[in-house]
């Protein structure tokens, strides 16, 4: 130990406000477990709490208070707020980094920050205790709100005999912050007054194992857990044991007074701690829990379109709206941002809860889109009505900062008798279409739509003359089973997998687009082989192939499969099924004009369970890494080899769970590239996150879905430990019908040179078209409301993350990010109205003032820096604050309905599968009847003995709760799919009020049972003490 140690115990709650139990739960518990705290924080004067570091659990708690009794006790949780001693914010919720975008991050600190001012004071640390791992530029975002320090547990790898509980945390762009390692977890001094005898004890050999790890005076412990139902009676053992100790100080602290403390030894001796760069998704002593990428894959194709639906369309065409005389629906958009937000925890947006849960969060998707898509599509409506129109009018808009060119595609509806038509652009120009399917008034059309603005908008016309329709320079041309543009030949194989010729290079990459489906025995957490697997996959089986549509600017070929899939894992797990379902599988593969890039729209209707199926696309690129997009457009370089991990643990850490096999899974926003530096191939995809590359030709895996069972399971071959409940989760083999979106995109160099991440947005987010009549207006037929330019790049190298009115309802705020590293000087042209210009930190406040010259900004930025600005805007009245309905948002195309996935499906639940629960339950009350009376029996033997059968009663009276718990989730979802029977409902009702009694036991055994672990672990080392106890009397030396 140093000369002096200082032994801080930071008391806190970990709340997960829907994991195994939903929110309407959950929520109810809030009020006992704050009005207890706040009785602790009344009566002790010295107590310090941490209250999660997530403020919407106090929106929670105050919701269900009423008139006086609400305003009562804020004004008291107010008074503990400002004094120092009740620590809240800086997140509004738990949010998981890696499967939510950097607006949402940004947001999610902006309201956490917003309602812990209203209380008093932000906590400025970074509380990011149960995280499933972090992408590089998570702590730049940290330290835009002027946060310099983070707390956590998951992610780092560092070796054992290198490893260090403070560290330095840095982004892509040098940004530095303190990192707290809290490898021991975050509840090594839990319950102490639940275990006063030994309490003084514990925290001493919690100490002594910390201490040689600690490179300052200061020595952490976590007093807290999960869901406990009130604060810790600390003090008087802290008291107790600071009168035994002369040089030791222990003290309950708060994170910020530990920080401080670090901080200050660090400066005063000059100690160097090492520093961490790039992404933490190591599992070596924590697991990262990888599976949750491809868990209930649904969610995660939810959740971006709901992301996009905000950052790329509601919000600036709102701004941009304003801007011209509309109204900024600024508490509606705050509304919506906040649903989204509540599906953000990490046990939600990873898909590891219980089936209910999930169901809660697709509701609320559900409704998060539409009221954004309303947002945005009145935006764009009062928009294109304010334009001064000559004839029936097709406005596109472009949501990129950068100016595009694309084909366009839309439904558009003809004006009555209008049997034929051409299409112009605003300056007359006659512009090349081709038209699609028809139905009644409506037509497919596809047409150039050359040089959209920036953040802007272009008008068409639609003229009753006769159809001109020139030629253009590149067509597509297409034969029986290949197509081809300038750039790109593709061939359809017999077996439905594509020959794609790179025509610059004249490189051919053969088979791409196969699928492959193998057995997944894991749980929603991992992914897991089986004992026996038995790979399927299309390569060498004959698919029907169709050329679905011909033309000039845009073909499609239809290719169709119907395979045969094992139904299911044997009821032992170890293999698949026997038993085989039809499993059929659409692809439309369609090559445009202009575009290098081969896009697939992808359908399947999954019937068959316990699997895991993915498309492959063969490279044969030379290379050891694979290259993937992470938040905010900084681009991971990942080994394409699985890391293995060292066996060693430091000294008595209690491993929650390890991965056992070399993990090659990976996450990625939008893209993951692979190059040899002279040609790539990137596979671009839309909320699908998950890719391995195989070492067999460096093929690159998307995985398309994971079916699996159970939430947790403690039998895989690739992960050990108990990570979550053994629950039994229906709706986590994700049946039914899902439509995919993905493409492959050959390419020069690497994934800049590439331009990789623009014919991603050019994929993900389609331009979008409004019809409109003849009518008069003030806005031009072509506009641009913002576009940022980077001298020397075309298209630029900023990308835009947010558009939006600042969070105070006055100015406008905007930030982009830099994706080189190196140093880019950049133009944002505003246009006008704009008045003053700010740079300002990620928290919208102020730090300069910028030179603003005939609407344009000039502003140096840092490789892979994130830039905030704020302006000072005059709307000016240019438009209506309406529309009429000759204005209407066109779909892009009509919706079809296939025929192969019309295929009968399995029962969610059967009959076998309760039949299965109560079996489990029977069996687990027998061995809970064997260990209390072994326990019984040990009641003469020694405390470790006792303590040991004690932990092992408590782990299986924790088993048999989630036993009763599953079987009663079963019972409901089983009434749930058969509605003909009779009173399901109130079978139903009765079956809720018993998961709801059960759900506050589970979480009462889980305390219990991380309390026994270590008690186990104190009454091992006693043991092996000569006096049967510790000698706590000797210094900590």
């Amino acid at each position: 130990m140093k000369k002096k140690t200082i032994i801080h115990l930071i008391s806190h709650n970990h709340w997960d406000p829907a994991w195994f139990a939903q929110r309407k739960y959950t929520r109810k518990w809030l009020v006992p477990f704050i009005d207890n705290l706040l009785k602790t924080l009344s009566l002790e004067p010295e107590y310090k709490y941490v209250l999660d570091g997530q403020t919407s659990i106090i929106e929670d708690y105050f919701d269900q208070l009423k008139g006086k009794e609400r305003g009562k006790k804020r004004k008291e949780m107010q008074g503990y707020v400002k004094g120092g001693r009740l620590l809240v914010g800086p997140f509004y919720i738990g949010s998981d980094w890696t499967l939510t975008s950097g607006a949402a991050q940004i947001h999610n600190l902006l309201y956490g920050h917003h309602e812990a001012k209203k209380l008093g004071k932000v906590m400025k640390v970074g509380w990011l205790l149960d995280q499933f791992g972090f992408p590089a530029q998570t702590w730049q975002v940290l330290k835009g709100f002027g946060i310099d320090s983070a707390f956590l547990w998951r992610g780092l790898g560092m070796d054992s005999d290198k490893m260090k509980s403070e560290v330095i945390l840095a982004s892509p762009d040098s940004s530095e912050i303190l990192g707290i390692y809290i490898w021991d977890s975050y509840r090594n001094a839990m319950a102490l007054s639940e275990t006063k005898e030994i309490a003084k004890e514990r925290i001493i050999s919690e100490v002594k194992k910390l201490i040689p790890y600690a490179l300052t005076e200061n020595v952490l412990l976590m007093n807290g857990y999960e869901f406990d139902p009130g604060p810790d009676d600390i003090l008087p053992i802290i008291d107790e044991i600071n009168r035994g100790e002369k040089e030791e100080k222990f003290l309950q602290s708060t994170p910020l007074e530990y920080v401080e403390a670090v901080k200050r030894f660090v400066e005063r001796h000059k100690v160097e701690l090492p520093e961490i760069k790039g992404y933490l998704y190591s599992g070596r002593y924590a697991p990262v829990l990888c599976g949750v990428w491809s868990s209930r894959i649904y969610l995660k194709q939810a959740n971006e379109k709901c992301q996009q639906a905000l950052e790329k369309w509601a919000e600036p065409f709102s701004v941009f709206s304003w801007s011209v005389g509309g109204a900024y629906p600024f508490e509606k958009l705050s509304r919506i941002w906040r649903m989204l937000l509540r599906n953000h925890p990490h046990d939600e947006i990873c898909g590891c809860g219980i089936d209910d849960i999930h169901r809660d969060n697709i509701y609320d998707y559900k409704e998060v889109l539409k009221a954004a898509n309303e947002v945005g599509d009145i935006s764009l409506k009062i928009i294109a009505q304010g334009i001064k129109t000559k004839s029936p009018a097709l406005v596109i808009f472009n949501p990129s900062a950068w100016e595009r060119s694309s084909v366009v595609q839309a439904v558009i509806r003809l004006p009555k008798g209008w049997k034929q038509f051409s299409l112009k652009d605003h300056r007359g120009r006659d512009v090349p279409f081709q038209l699609g399917r028809k139905r009644e008034d409506k037509v497919e059309i596809r047409f150039l739509g050359e040089h959209i603005p920036p953040y802007g908008y272009k008008s068409y016309y639609l003229t009753q003359d006769q159809s001109s329709n020139p030629k253009i320079k590149d067509p597509v041309k297409s034969g029986d089973n290949w197509m081809r543009n300038s750039f790109t030949r593709v061939e359809i194989n017999e077996d439905g997998s594509l020959n794609i010729t790179d025509k610059l290079y004249d490189k051919v990459y053969k088979n791409v687009g196969y699928f492959e489906d193998g057995a997944d025995s894991g749980d929603t957490y991992n992914y897991s082989f089986p004992k026996v697997d038995k790979i399927i996959t299309t390569l060498g089986r004959k698919a029907k192939i169709t050329l679905a549509e011909s033309g000039p600017l845009f073909t499609r070929f239809k290719i169709e499969y119907l395979l045969n899939l094992p139904e299911s894992l044997t009821k032992n797990r170890t293999k698949r099924s026997k038993r085989t379902r039809k499993y059929p599988v659409v692809s439309y593969v369609e090559l445009r004009a202009g575009c290098p890039r081969v896009d697939f729209e992808n359908k399947v209707n999954n019937v068959v369970k316990d699997h895991r199926l993915r498309v492959l696309f063969p490279t044969d690129i030379k290379t050891d890494h694979s290259y993937a997009e992470q938040q905010l457009l900084d681009v991971a370089k990942f080994p394409i080899k699985g890391e293995t991990y060292p066996k060693d643990v430091p000294e008595g850490m209690l491993v929650a769970g390890r991965d056992t096999v070399p993990v090659a899974t990976r996450p990625q926003r939008s893209f993951v590239d692979l190059t040899d530096g002279e040609r790539g191939l990137a596979v671009i995809s839309f909320g699908l996150p998950e890719y391995e590359v195989l070492l067999e030709k460096n093929t690159i895996a998307l995985t398309l879905l994971r079916g699996v069972g159970w939430l947790a399971r403690t039998d895989l071959l690739t992960r050990e430990g108990d990570v979550g409940w053994e629950f039994f989760t229906p709706d986590a083999q994700c049946p039914g019908k899902f439509t995919y979106a993905y493409s492959v995109l050959p390419h020069p160099g690497g994934w800049q040179e590439g331009l990789v991440h623009y014919w991603a947005e050019d994929r993900n987010c389609r331009i979008r078209t409004v019809q409109t009549d003849e009518h008069g207006g003030k806005l031009p037929e072509e506009h641009s409301f913002l576009s940022l330019s980077v001298e020397g790049f075309n298209p630029d190298v900023g990308r835009m993350i947010e558009v939006k009115k600042t969070e105070d309802d006055e100015d406008l705020e905007l930030s982009f990010v830099n994706y080189l590293d190196r140093e880019i000087n950049v133009k944002m042209r505003v246009g006008e109205g704009i008045k003053k210009a700010y740079r300002t930190d990620l928290a919208e406040e102020i730090k300069e003032e910028l030179k603003l010259k005939d609407g344009v900004i000039s502003l140096k930025v840092k490789g892979k820096e994130i830039v905030a600005l704020r302006m000072k805007m005059k709307p000016r009245k240019l438009i209506p604050n309406s529309f009429t309905q000759a204005t209407f948002l066109l779909p892009h195309s009509f919706p079809v309905e296939e025929d192969l996935l019309k295929v009968d499906a399995p029962f969610l639940v059967t009959p076998e599968d309760i039949k299965n629960a109560k079996e489990r339950v029977r069996e687990r009350e027998k061995i809970l009847l064997k260990k209390e009376k072994d326990l019984r029996y040990k009641k003469g033997g020694s405390p470790a003995e006792i303590q040991e059968s004690k932990g092992e009663a408590i782990k299986v009276r924790r088993y048999l709760a989630e036993a009763k718990y599953s079987l009663l989730l079963t019972q409901k979802r089983w009434l749930e799919t058969n509605e003909q029977v009779t009173d399901y409902q109130l079978q139903i009702a009765d079956i809720e009020k018993e998961i709801e009694g059960i759900a506050s036991q589970l979480a009462r055994l889980r305390i219990e049972g991380r309390c026994a672990e270590f008690l186990d672990d104190y009454y091992k080392k006693a043991k092996d003490n000569a006096q049967n106890k510790f000698d706590y009397t000797k210094k900590l030396t």
